[in-house]
């Protein structure tokens, strides 16, 4: 599969972690059963674990550091596949293309939203954890959200759990107190319209923000705040299986039980470069 530009990547990715929950199904098996994509026979994996993620996702180093760790504590080799992204910002077609990878390709994939309303042939696992969404400004005069005057221009990330709960909370203020919310769908777009002033704040996926600044130099003009007072703009990150994994889903819930107590979870967001964004390990 060919590579997407790194901003496009960056955006594409969402639909596996942050986008806004996606419309409960009841079930994918009556569309995609007789699907010729789907292996009939059983993988048959015996001490090996394996782990589906987007490779291109802006916590794939994280994810798959906890992937490694889980097969310690769980006493089995990890080995890790990776799988496309590239959906749009409604996330068609994920949730097929999950099923597929799951019954095909591996065990469990990493790097998901946890959340209810996962169509019946999923499970999801306990979150391993918590990342938010921040709120990224260039004037020094900006030290928290209410800092910044009413009637200003507020970049959001499109169709994002961080977008939904900053528009709720913005509509509930006096319409004389709100901001002027522009979605972007085009991350690396958004940090340009901040650095060249069309916008005066932009709220974003941590993780997100540190993947497209790395190839711009010019981001270290950008503070990260956090989104106070928004309420919920966070995700819950972890893993989803097949159903027919649930005893294998409580042998992972065990393991990523022991990596939030010990402090793993913690320790691997340093090493793998999250460090500076706002994350509580475990779930919220």
């Amino acid at each position: 599969m060919a590579r997407l530009p790194r901003a496009l990547a960056a955006a594409s990715v969402l639909a596996f972690a942050v986008l806004a929950p996606l419309p409960a199904a009841a079930q994918l098996n009556d569309g995609i059963a007789a699907n010729e994509l789907l292996e009939t026979w059983r993988r048959q994996t015996g001490n090996v674990l394996r782990f589906c993620y987007d490779e291109d996702s802006s916590t794939a180093a994280f994810d798959r550091a906890v992937g490694e760790e889980i097969g310690t504590r769980m006493l089995v080799a990890a080995e890790f596949v990776p799988i496309r992204g590239g959906y749009g910002i409604d996330g068609q077609y994920l949730l097929e293309d999950l099923f597929v990878a799951l019954t095909n390709q591996c065990d469990a994939a990493l790097g998901l939203a946890v959340f209810t309303g996962y169509p019946v042939e999923f499970t999801v696992t306990e979150p391993y954890v918590s990342i938010d969404f921040v709120l990224g400004v260039t004037d020094p005069a900006y030290g928290r959200l209410l800092d910044i005057p009413a009637g200003a221009r507020l970049g959001t990330q499109i169709s994002t759990r961080g977008e939904v709960a900053f528009i709720g909370f913005n509509n509930v203020r006096p319409e004389a107190s709100r901001w002027l919310r522009l979605p972007y769908a085009d991350t690396d777009l958004m940090l340009s319209r901040l650095l060249d002033g069309t916008i005066v704040g932009m709220i974003m996926y941590g993780p997100t923000f540190l993947q497209i600044a790395a190839d711009r130099p010019e981001a270290g003009a950008v503070r990260l705040l956090p989104l106070d007072p928004v309420q919920g703009a966070f995700a819950n990150i972890g893993a989803v299986l097949l159903a027919r994994s649930s005893f294998l889903r409580s042998e992972m819930d065990a393991a990523i039980a022991s990596l939030i107590a010990d402090g793993s979870i913690a320790r691997l967001l340093v090493s793998s470069g999250l460090g500076d964004v706002p994350a509580t390990p475990g779930p919220r």
